[in-house]
């Protein structure tokens, strides 16, 4: 039976007085009751738009947010021209991150006429949160035209300025919140972070501590502390500030990491690894935290992992160009060239102005030996930044690679005066000085070594708890001279052992164990000893590659003696029965040295490429102890030279079988150094820049007299020392015949 309108009407009247109930339930904020009587509303009059829209309001604040949008999409189905109904839908989707839809709710409402400061806050807020800072930043405005003390909206007001850069004006907006709530902790917290971006540290800090005395369980105001004190360089202090922080949330992923920043500055490195590793497995998807990851451990040299952890970090963010030129850096120290160069192109299609890529790019064509397109490089990052160093110090390595010396020393000077810290620079000027004779400087230069990436984790840096010497009187005192760097750079140094002793010192060694026998027989050395052994009480000791600071050594003052090592007679009486009868001229080869070497690919020659430098006749015999795979198969095509690498133990075998034989032609290697202690004729094999020792352009060393320096003419050509090599080799076959 169909109701009549009269009974329809009744019932209509009993819902909208149902729904009354209810209202004046909801204001008195009786949510319970409330529904009861939205709920008996809805079964009189299933289209009750009132109901479902209040029905949708209670779901949204008890967090039912999904079943809210469907009330309230229900009830705009009725009437879509209900301007609330479209704001309170849209703040549903915003509490869902829905907010492309929370904006087109926002924007029907506006569409309306609805001019209200919570239509205008809440939008701003889903502007905000999907980073369109600017039309926030006018929404907020908005919403405090209306209500200028509205504390949220001037603090989200402080947020969105600090997003755009406007750290100035984002202060201005917490300092007017603060002015209305000064004990608000998340305003203290933002106040701070503003005056952090403005680079006012102190007064950031002091922000954070009156925060912290409101709530001193605030991890938000620890770890913000931590930020500014790291900024400021306080790293000891940055470290507490972020432990506090962990303490007091143990989850919180990004004080690990960001500790985990701080331990990489100190080259606590295991410890920043463990720090970055806590916070991934808190946040498997932080992307920062696995470029943090990848930094450290490029730092531990674990490059392989390093390279998954950057490669991650590129997953998550594609248009990250940091991430991108991390992983660029890694694969540089992979010696993966072409693939780190493309991670470098890359981040600077991303960021083109990304300095760091300019100059990583930049370092990748350096290794390539691309020069020019190096140097173009650093000039672009010195375009970008004329005031930061690594640029300078970077054009000028590419500048000494070319033998462009007055070019180098000008941008290691631009570097140094732009950071006066900057070990490298002085490093790489020191080379620079000593290869061109400029002792005094050079030497001084020199010193910076143990600041520099290369010797940071060195064993060369060792601490013997001893004064350092540095030319004070000896007689009568004992003074240890510890071994660095390479084996040849000892055995260059050893001349000086000797000079020490007619001081009046008692000299001890202490050096890499394969030269401790060796060393045994130079002249004025009381003890020799392998490093990391008990020494002797002593009272001075001096690395090395110091003492002609210490001696004040010129070019025309080195100790050249003819001959300061002896090798072992029974030793070299083992060599001359395993070579037999001296047939013809008995030549020595080194044509490689450590694969490991920064410039190895520069100074060591494939066994195929040295042997077309040998010709037949001469005895020739392999004076290497480890020799490449590669070498060994074309050893084969040349049976006239012979390999004893199983019996060369240490150098004390090496001296012996020099010293049998009548030239030794070397690479720059330790082997080159060995023979010129012992007086051997030697010819070094110099790529066209060389090592700092050997100088520029001499035939001769003021290190050896034995030595004859053989030079490229091109850089990496090796075809005229080629033809010097077989002309003299051929020159002393005649002379012997």
């Amino acid at each position: 039976m169909i109701p009549s309108s009269t009974q329809a009407g009744q019932v209509q009247d009993q819902a909208n007085a149902m729904f009354a109930d209810g209202l004046a339930f909801h204001r008195e904020n009786r949510i319970e009751q409330a529904m009861h009587c939205y709920e008996k509303t809805l079964r009189l009059a299933p289209r009750h738009f009132g109901a479902l829209h209040h029905v949708g309001i209670i779901a949204i604040q008890t967090g039912n947010y999904d079943g809210g949008a469907g009330f309230l999409r229900s009830a705009l189905a009725i009437n879509p021209d209900v301007a609330p109904a479209h704001l309170d839908l849209g703040n549903a989707y915003k509490e869902m991150g829905q907010h492309e839809q929370a904006l087109a709710s926002y924007g029907r409402a506006l569409e309306l006429g609805f001019d209200h400061p919570d239509l205008h806050y809440n939008r701003a807020n889903a502007l905000q949160a999907m980073e369109r800072h600017q039309e926030a930043l006018e929404a907020y405005d908005l919403a405090l035209s209306a209500h200028p003390e509205d504390i949220e909206a001037l603090n989200n007001r402080g947020t969105v300025l600090r997003a755009l850069g406007r750290a100035q004006e984002a202060l201005d907006s917490y300092e007017r919140a603060l002015g209305l709530a000064p004990h608000n902790v998340d305003l203290l917290n933002n106040r701070g972070n503003a005056l952090k971006d403005l680079a006012r540290y102190g007064e950031a800090i002091s922000c954070f501590d009156a925060a912290l005395h409101v709530d001193p369980h605030s991890a938000d105001a620890w770890f913000n502390r931590g930020v500014a004190e790291h900024a400021r360089g306080e790293h000891d202090a940055a470290l507490a500030s972020y432990g506090r922080a962990i303490d007091i949330d143990p989850q919180l992923a990004r004080a690990y990491h960001n500790r985990s920043t701080v331990l990489q500055h100190l080259k606590r490195y295991d410890d920043a690894l463990a720090d970055s590793q806590r916070a991934l497995a808190l946040k498997q998807d932080y992307q920062e935290a696995y470029k943090g990851c990848a930094a450290v451990l490029r730092s531990l040299k674990h490059y392989a992992t390093g390279l998954a952890s950057a490669d991650m970090a590129v997953r998550l963010k594609p248009d990250d160009a940091h991430a991108h030129d991390l992983r660029g850096t890694i694969l540089k120290d992979m010696k993966r060239l072409d693939e780190a160069l493309e991670a470098h192109e890359r981040a600077l299609e991303l960021a083109p102005n990304l300095n760091t890529a300019h100059q990583n790019r930049a370092n990748v064509y350096l290794d390539m030996k691309r020069y020019e397109d190096a140097e173009a490089g650093y000039a672009q990052a010195i375009a970008l930044d004329p005031a930061r160093a690594e640029p300078y110090l970077n054009r000028g390595t590419v500048h000494a690679a070319c033998g462009r010396y007055e070019r180098a020393l000008a941008d290691y000077n631009a570097a140094i005066e732009r950071n006066p810290e900057l070990a490298g620079a002085y490093w790489n000027r020191s080379l620079l000085q000593l290869e061109h004779g400029h002792f005094k400087q050079g030497w001084i230069d020199h010193e910076w070594r143990w600041k520099t990436v290369h010797f940071e984790n060195s064993i060369d840096q060792r601490d013997f708890k001893l004064p350092l010497w540095r030319g004070q009187p000896l007689a009568g005192k004992t003074i240890v001279l510890g071994s660095e760097q390479g084996l040849g750079d000892t055995l260059q140094c050893a001349r000086f052992a000797p000079m020490l002793a007619a001081r009046g010192a008692t000299v001890v060694l202490e050096v890499q164990r394969a030269l401790v026998g060796l060393l045994g027989t130079l002249e004025g050395v009381s003890e020799v000893l392998p490093r990391g052994a008990a020494l002797p009480p002593a009272d001075y000791w001096c690395p090395m590659m110091s003492i002609p600071l210490a001696l004040e050594m010129e070019v025309d003052t080195i100790p050249a003696f003819p001959r300061y090592l002896e090798s072992d007679p029974a030793r070299r009486a083992q060599w001359a029965d395993v070579l037999g009868p001296r047939r013809a001229p008995r030549v020595g080869l080194v044509w490689s040295g450590n694969p490991t070497h920064g410039n190895d690919a520069s100074r060591s020659i494939a066994f195929s490429e040295f042997a077309a430098m040998l010709p037949e006749g001469p005895d020739y015999v392999s004076l290497m102890k480890d020799i490449r795979d590669a070498d060994r198969e074309a050893m084969v095509a040349r049976p006239d030279v012979r390999c004893f690498s199983e019996l060369l133990h240490d150098f004390t075998d090496t001296a012996a079988l020099c010293d049998e034989v009548d030239l030794v032609v070397s690479v720059d290697t330790s082997v080159a150094h060995l023979a010129g202690a012992l007086g051997r004729p030697v010819w070094i094999l110099l790529p066209r820049v060389a090592d700092w020792r050997w100088m520029r352009e001499r035939r001769d060393s003021p290190w050896y007299p034995s030595v004859r320096l053989m030079r490229q003419q091109a850089l990496n050509d090796w075809s005229a020392v080629r033809e010097e090599v077989r002309s003299g080799l051929l020159a002393l076959i005649g002379q012997a015949s």
